[in-house]
């Protein structure tokens, strides 16, 4: 990115090398890359319940609350969210 010729001076040096070959646009190319990615919005909670009926229905109260947390982020980015991904993963651990 826009640091690389600074990082990659950093480098050199240390290893003794008197030439660094940097492309020209690396900041613009990184910038770029940015400007792809994904944009995403991750929530997470634990939950310290005995397992029983009523932990079921207590973890997906919670995994639909976080999902719209998650979903209000995206709005408030302006991201398009008919393109939207939710993904709810609930995973129990035993306590050791």
């Amino acid at each position: 990115g826009g640091a690389a010729g600074q990082q990659a001076c950093l480098v050199a040096d240390a290893l003794g090398m008197s030439r660094v070959l940097l492309h020209p646009f690396a900041g613009v190319l990184s910038a770029y890359g940015m400007g792809l990615a994904d944009i995403r919005a991750l929530r997470e909670q634990s939950v310290e319940a005995p397992l029983g009926d009523t932990v079921e229905g207590r973890v997906t109260e919670i995994l639909d609350r976080l999902a719209e947390a998650a979903r209000g982020v995206m709005r408030d980015t302006r991201a398009a969210l008919r393109h939207a991904l939710t993904q709810k993963i609930a995973e129990i651990s035993p306590r050791l």
